[in-house]
């Protein structure tokens, strides 16, 4: 329940079969500095006995275990849960720092202008042991579309409020699930203003059984980008017709996941966005990802500081068919 001097902030995450880290993880939440918090957990019926170390600690987890299709369906699930006027997210190889929560919740009070707001990484081993920091930079929606930077998802905060009004939790229809994550953002960008605090706040875990690491899931989601980038570049989309900012943009993201590729060692996937790379015909004008990206900022220049977003929400709700 939320109070005037303790808004209520919903923790969320969704796992299956998480046993070797998954108690990490729960600590770092229930250990939280600040009190009002809800842990809700999406686990999907696992067998490890990772729905028996979630049961161990009773009501201080709002804990559902069913099967599910997988993560997709489990993510948005934990997500409809959700009542708290902030959400976070804690997934089951992650770790919050132990005032985390109390200090979205002093920036949520201090900046109510922004819709959600994030901040930097340690990525981790799969033991939770510190490999490196990652250090991001202020929210700008076009160097997010072209991979110059990613806000990072595990020391984000979105207000509740915020997302109901982008459509979260008025049903599937018209999101493009498999990039929900992405598409969050951006619906976000389009019309609010995202926050950006130096600081480390979350651990994100680097590890060969991670979900960016699944080989089904790593097509479904560039499937899925493929369909929002094409419904921004399209002609009632948010930057309108530019079909060489949408094939820019493109290009982009199969060299990007052409890169994961090589990093992850999957060498029929890497033959096979590079096959997608050499079929892509050249782009009218060659030009880098940081000029494009330059240019197209400064189109909306004239217009409203974050743009105005109806048309380009108006274009996302339409059913994409990727349900």
């Amino acid at each position: 329940m939320s109070t005037e001097l303790e808004p209520l902030v919903s923790i969320m995450c969704f796992c299956r079969n998480a046993k070797p880290t998954i108690r990490r993880s729960i600590e770092s939440v229930l250990n939280q500095t600040y009190s009002n918090i809800e842990y809700v957990v999406q686990d999907g019926a696992s067998t490890d006995g990772t729905r028996q170390i979630l049961e161990s600690y009773g009501d201080r987890i709002k804990l559902v275990s069913e099967p599910d299709s997988g993560h997709t369906e489990a993510f948005w699930k934990v997500f409809q849960r959700c009542k708290g006027e902030l959400i976070g997210t804690c997934l089951s190889d992650e770790e919050l720092r132990p005032d985390a929560v109390e200090l979205a919740v002093q920036r949520y009070r201090k900046y109510p202008h922004y819709a959600a707001f994030y901040s930097d990484m340690y990525m981790t081993d799969a033991e939770g042991n510190i490999k490196y920091e990652s250090v991001c930079q202020p929210f700008n929606l076009v160097n997010y579309l072209f991979n110059i930077y990613v806000p990072f998802w595990p020391s984000a905060f979105f207000k509740r409020s915020a997302l109901a009004d982008i459509g979260l939790f008025d049903g599937v229809d018209g999101w493009t699930i498999y990039a929900l994550e992405m598409e969050i953002w951006l619906r976000l960008g389009t019309r609010y203003e995202i926050g950006y605090f130096p600081g480390f706040l979350a651990k994100y875990a680097l590890h060969d059984g991670q979900l960016s690491n699944n080989q089904h899931r790593f097509f479904e989601n560039l499937d899925a980008r493929m369909i929002l980038f094409r419904k921004l570049f399209s002609e009632d989309g948010f930057f309108g017709a530019d079909p060489t900012a949408l094939h820019d943009c493109l290009e982009n993201q199969f060299h990007m996941y052409r890169e994961y590729s090589q990093a992850w060692k999957h060498a029929d996937d890497v033959d096979r966005l590079t096959k997608w790379l050499n079929d892509m015909r050249p782009s009218p004008v060659q030009k880098s990802r940081r000029q494009i990206a330059s240019e197209t900022w400064e189109d909306l220049a004239d217009g409203p500081r974050y743009g105005c977003a109806t048309g380009f929400l108006k274009c996302l709700r339409r059913p994409s068919g990727r349900r």
